[in-house]
């Protein structure tokens, strides 16, 4: 239940150590906190440049999209800023909610928002139901990735780059009988990388999965990594 503040740049990783003592123990004394100055004007305010959800099922996309006392292209100020997580988790308690700020390149240098959203926890939701009639199987990545005939590559996003993240985002797929992508859903994956392997991902093609000498539905998993150069 941590939070970090968005206005120094942090590593993909951090470690922290906590330390559990006996109750006896005396608690050292904690330094007092800094003085912050206050953010200029040109500062408390961002412009909403965009709202990205990872892993929220259309209904639930949908109420938290009803909800938001902010829309995309909207001024969003420091109070407004602190209300969204609250705001957000009213809506369903189990969403991780948080801010990514970082200044245009454009002359006037007008800070930028994105808002992400994304299904906290790693368990994946369940795959859509099969068409009656239609047989579906299920096959090991590794073993599908064979069959792939078309594959686009990702874009690395921008500001994944800025900020130095790079991971693998984790898909559930159905590949129709046709070989193409019927049906995406993400598992898990950093919600800055996950929009732009997802939007490639449903361009692959693979081999037709035949059973008993017949096309069939395939589910499977499929990793896209991202890697940034040393």
């Amino acid at each position: 239940q941590w939070h970090y503040s968005t206005e120094a740049a942090l590593p993909p990783v951090v470690q922290i150590s906590i330390r559990f003592g006996e109750a006896s123990t005396r608690a050292a004394a904690v330094p007092p906190r800094p003085t912050q100055a206050p953010r200029a004007a040109s500062e408390s305010i961002a412009i909403l440049r965009s709202i990205e959800f990872a892993g929220l099922p259309p209904e639930l996309e949908q109420k938290v999209r009803d909800r938001l006392p902010v829309r995309q292209g909207d001024q969003v100020s420091q109070d407004v800023e602190a209300r969204l997580p609250g705001v957000i988790k009213e809506v369903d308690d189990h969403l991780d909610v948080f801010m990514t700020r970082y200044r245009n390149a454009s002359p006037d240098g007008q800070i930028q928002m994105t808002l992400h959203i994304r299904l906290a926890g790693p368990q994946p939701p369940p795959p859509a139901p099969a068409l009656p009639g239609v047989p579906r199987i299920r096959v090991g990545g590794n073993v599908q990735a064979v069959n792939l005939i078309t594959k686009v590559t990702p874009v690395y996003p921008q500001l994944a780059k800025q900020a130095r993240i790079q991971g693998t985002v984790r898909l559930t797929a159905i590949i129709g009988k046709d070989g193409t992508i019927q049906n995406l859903e993400l598992v898990s994956g950093d919600p800055l990388l996950a929009p732009s392997a997802t939007d490639a991902v449903k361009q692959w093609v693979y081999r037709p999965t035949l059973l008993n000498g017949q096309p069939v539905e395939v589910i499977t998993q499929i990793d896209v990594n991202f890697t940034l150069a040393p």
